[in-house]
């Protein structure tokens, strides 16, 4: 996660990262403070957020077309980085990638 607004979305809502990185604009309910997610499986799910978070999404909403050069198209990511231009980050990579080869060849 890259900033402070996908933190607080992440911990007023209990969304996995996953989730929370392929989030779509249409995806956001402010009336309703809830957001849909895809979960595991395909499944769709409505997960309530925390008013503060809904707040802090709006405030990033505000600044993101400009400073990532986003969309304000439905189908367009929520949270954007300036170096994919709208993908969706990377998925998580372990960070110990040695050692986990190092288990496999027995060292």
């Amino acid at each position: 996660m890259n900033s402070e607004k996908e933190y607080s979305l992440f911990l007023g809502s209990g969304i996995r990262v996953n989730e929370l990185s392929n989030l779509r604009l249409r995806d956001l309910d402010f009336e309703e403070k809830q957001i849909h997610v895809l979960r595991k499986g395909g499944k769709k799910d409505v997960v309530a957020v925390s008013p503060p978070s809904m707040q802090d999404i709006k405030d990033y909403l505000a600044v993101r077309t400009e400073r990532y050069r986003g969309s304000n198209d439905d189908t367009d990511y929520v949270f954007l980085t300036r170096v994919n231009d709208g993908a969706p980050p990377p998925p998580f990579q372990p960070r110990h990638r040695g050692s986990s080869k190092e288990i496999h060849e027995g060292i």
